[in-house]
């Protein structure tokens, strides 16, 4: 097993020598004893079908520097925007809750393990996050939020803040005083424009794109029979690359190195709508021997994780023409209108009208990840970034056509409104 240790930070290298060696002496002592007693219940009981393979691959040393100078925020400009924004925020009437922070995260990460890799390196991440809830006049709680993120020096735009704060507002004063219930079950088309797409990756692609030893030798990892075969759109390509920091006007995280000490590597998972590559550790499955650097945690086994994910195609539509596709399904199924997703809201889409009807209350039915990717009837032209994993990577990816959804009213809660204003 993998666990981490913890030892007592001091100025003294002969303490810290021996703190480290008591620990790990320790360790290593649980470890084979761990490892004798499973070797005994392996021998006498046969678990899988599958054929040995090794409990981990030997991957060479891999060295990395990287320490950077960081520039100072400046605190009072800050300070003086978020009181601002929190007393706009205070005063609005649809709003019951609601707080503004401007959070910042300095790591300096030092890395070492008994195959000679090590790593030395810094980063800086800072946010500003809006978030407000109430109680909408049918009694269900409702909440949005927005953040910016900036990333090493990335300056602070408070231009940029400014119009997101502004956008913010007009979103949640629009669905609180405009939104409509859906009026019954909708399984149909819909469109998920902007950073919908990305999202519906997120949700559906990401993880099974991942080795797992566990799943593999269960036989439940979803994508192992399909290397090479179809699973996306004709022209499709998905690409994880760990170097990228960068994507038009956004920052975003590199990975220095990944948690067993590899160099994480560009790998092409999808080729032409076909599924070519895992991302790996140490730990292999059967034809993935090796890692390319995708480990992100480990206990009882390596675990893989995407890290900056971009998805392109070569048939890419304006959004015009997603339009009129999604209307030729519906014509096919007999509906009036269709769905759109986009910024966070559903809306209905009236064909007769060409106009959007703001939903709220709905509750979008799971798919299986296979069939929701085969679901994906087009791409858009422009691409989109999603912030996932807890903000530290992105998913690039273009806006989405998909052919079936499924939306029903949720539950309703019927919170009681507050008998008294709020304070002032």
């Amino acid at each position: 097993k993998y666990y981490y240790i913890s030892a007592p930070i001091c100025l003294e290298p002969d303490n810290i020598k021996f703190s480290l060696w008591t620990l790990t002496d320790f360790k290593y002592k649980k470890a084979i004893d761990l490892f004798a007693k499973k070797k005994e219940t392996l021998g006498l009981t046969k678990t899988s079908d599958k054929p040995d393979l090794p409990n981990f691959t030997k991957v060479p040393g891999y060295k990395v520097k990287d320490i950077k100078t960081f520039n100072e925020y400046n605190r009072d400009e800050l300070r003086n925007l978020l009181m601002e924004l929190s007393s706009e925020l205070w005063s609005q009437p649809e709003i019951l809750t609601s707080y503004l922070v401007f959070s910042v995260n300095e790591q300096v990460i030092f890395y070492i393990n008994s195959e000679g890799s090590e790593a030395y390196y810094n980063k800086r991440t800072a946010s500003i996050t809006c978030n407000a809830s109430t109680i909408l006049k049918d009694g269900n709680p409702w909440g949005n939020s927005f953040s910016i993120y900036l990333v090493d020096n990335e300056k602070v735009d408070l231009k940029l803040i400014r119009n997101e704060f502004n956008k913010f507002l007009k979103d949640f004063k629009e669905y609180y005083h405009n939104a409509r219930e859906l009026e019954s079950q909708y399984i149909g088309p819909a469109l998920y424009l902007g950073t919908e797409g990305p999202a519906y990756f997120s949700s559906y692609l990401t993880y099974i794109i991942c080795s797992d030893r566990k799943n593999y030798e269960k036989n439940t990892l979803p994508l192992f029979d399909k290397l090479n075969l179809r699973i996306l759109l004709p022209g499709t390509d998905v690409v994880d690359n760990p170097t990228l920091t960068k994507f038009k006007d956004l920052s975003f995280s590199d990975m220095k190195i990944d948690k067993e000490g590899v160099k994480p590597r560009i790998v092409k998972v999808v080729d032409n709508g076909k599924f070519i590559n895992f991302l790996t550790t140490k730990v292999p499955i059967e034809n993935f021997p090796e890692s390319n650097g995708h480990c992100s945690s480990f206990s009882e086994s390596s675990y893989a994780s995407p890290t900056n994910l971009i998805i392109t195609n070569s048939n890419a539509k304006s959004k015009a023409q997603l339009l009129s596709e999604m209307k030729k399904i519906c014509d096919e199924n007999d509906l009036d209108h269709g769905i759109i997703f986009e910024d966070g809201f559903t809306y209905y889409y009236d064909f007769k009208t060409n106009k959007k009807i703001l939903l709220k209350n709905l509750s979008e039915s799971r798919k299986d990840s296979i069939r929701a990717l085969r679901d994906i009837k087009a791409f858009g032209n422009e691409q989109h970034v999603y912030r996932y994993s807890g903000n530290n990577f992105v998913i690039i990816s273009p806006s989405i056509l998909v052919t079936d959804v499924e939306l029903k009213k949720s539950r309703q809660q019927n919170i009681l409104l507050p008998i008294l204003p709020q304070p002032n």
